[in-house]
């Protein structure tokens, strides 16, 4: 069933795929991140500047420099996740509605 979700949400799932790839090569010190364009144009950090570093930092459960490099992170990370969960649910409501 889930794999059935992945396959029919591809741009999601190749999005969050890419978002944890360069998590993981971040840790271990290989950076894939696309820059910020906003940051190069004007050299000022946009609101989403910083938030791999922030979750990269969360996943080492170090809260206070997720917290530096961007703050943003404790309201962005549990709404994609409720977006996540919730969506997956009326995904598997939607199947069996079909069966």
């Amino acid at each position: 069933m889930i794999l059935k979700y992945i396959i029919h949400n591809k741009w999601y799932s190749l999005s969050i795929l890419y978002f944890l790839v360069s998590i993981i090569l971040k840790m271990q010190g290989v950076d894939i991140t696309i820059p910020c364009i906003f940051n190069f144009l004007f050299d000022v950090n946009c609101p989403g500047c910083g938030l791999t570093r922030a979750f990269t930092e969360l996943i080492k459960l170090n809260f206070r420099e997720a917290w530096s490099y961007n703050p943003i992170i404790f309201i962005v990370m549990p709404a994609i996740s409720y977006f996540i969960i919730s969506d997956y649910f009326k995904y598997r409501q939607s199947q069996k509605s079909i069966l």
